[in-house]
């Protein structure tokens, strides 16, 4: 369900472009970095590129297209000769979404760049402005719209739990964007770094963090609305490095190494549920089989046998079994009795999801 990119090569440009201190941002500590590339370390990181298929260069961390044009030539121009050699696949920014204009993306593409992610964080103009982004919603629609226009792969990133932010505000922005139609998404709880802004007004009592079975429940409503729409997820929550750990530079918030993991369970959890409260609603069973693709085995599972744990505990059950069929697709659960050779019923995940998104409309 989250489809990760897993041939990205990165370079972080910590705050270059970027004029506005966000109250959450110490980019030092999100990318480990401190520095910024030089053209000769792009061009041997591509040279030393050893896995088969072929590397995306991304630009992380700063507001790229922010910058003056001489510094992003200079940063796009090793990678643009090495596109144009078929060394990597392709060439990404993220930037803010007050910084695309008509003259910026002819710019861009002309040197190679096909996706562009942009800093969203989000749909409401008080978050936005409490949390010190300096621009405002529709900002983000006159940037998608552009984008779209221009034939740029579009990706966002939301942070769900910034001040002045709740569920609803969260939902309601997820909903929003999947209307836009961007093709990538990713969610990041906001987290309390220390040596910024939002570390200060914790400190003071000022601002409350998500706790992290609330950020695993927003996370995962919105990972649902983003699914149904065709979105494809590519991370939820900041990657661990040695500086994002909780007591070295994360002071407070739903920190956890594996959260993208705990939120696709919590979503495989509510279709799960849903699945066997139907099969019990026609059937007496004490044990039961679910019947889903090998690959989603651990998901439904959940992080140590959690979601089992949950069921047998709310169905009264007194038994799990979790059958793995390579002729299931992804996504897709089936249920049966004990001794049942296959699934009696399946829901596909776009039925379930369907359903659960619904549900969270009433």
């Amino acid at each position: 369900m989250i489809h990760e990119h897993k041939h990205i090569l990165p370079f972080f440009i910590p705050h270059l472009g970027c004029p506005h201190q966000c109250v959450f941002c110490n980019q030092h500590h999100v990318s480990g970095e401190s520095g910024y590339p030089k053209a000769e370390d792009i061009e041997k990181a591509i040279h030393d590129w050893e896995e088969e298929s072929l590397p995306e260069i991304a630009f992380y961390g700063g507001s790229f297209s922010g910058l003056p044009l001489d510094w992003q030539r200079y940063f796009l121009t090793p990678a643009f000769a090495a596109l144009k050699k078929k060394k990597i696949s392709g060439i990404r920014i993220s930037t803010r979404p007050d910084y695309i204009n008509a003259s910026i993306l002819l710019f861009l593409r002309s040197m190679g760049v096909g996706t562009i992610e942009l800093g969203v964080q989000s749909l409401d103009d008080e978050v936005l402005e409490r949390s010190g982004r300096g621009h405002r919603a529709q900002d983000v629609y006159q940037a998608i719209s552009l984008l779209k226009e221009k034939g740029f792969q579009i990706g966002v990133q939301l942070m769900p739990g910034l001040p002045g932010d709740n569920r609803e505000k969260c939902l309601r922005g997820a909903r929003e964007i999947s209307r836009l139609g961007p093709d990538l998404a990713r969610i990041y709880p906001t987290l309390v770094l220390k040596e910024t802004p939002l570390h200060k007004l914790f400190l003071e009592g000022k601002y409350h963090p998500l706790s992290l079975d609330e950020a695993v429940g927003i996370s995962r409503d919105m990972l649902a609305v983003f699914c149904l729409s065709g979105v494809h997820v590519i991370r939820i929550g900041l990657q661990p490095t040695r500086e994002i750990q909780t007591g070295v530079q994360v002071a407070a918030g739903p920190f956890h190494p594996a959260f993208g993991e705990l939120v696709e369970s919590a979503l495989a959890r509510e279709q799960i549920q849903m699945m066997v409260k139907g099969f019990l609603a026609r059937e007496t069973a004490a044990q039961i089989v679910l019947w889903v693709s090998p690959r989603d085995c651990s998901i439904i599972a959940g992080q140590h046998r959690r979601n089992m744990e949950f069921l047998k505990k709310f169905f009264h059950l007194d038994r799990i079994k979790i059958m793995g069929r390579s002729d299931l697709e992804r996504g897709t659960v089936g249920i049966s009795r004990m001794d049942g050779d296959g699934p009696d019923w399946t829901i596909s995940q776009n039925q379930f999801l369907r359903e659960f998104v619904a549900l969270m409309a009433n």
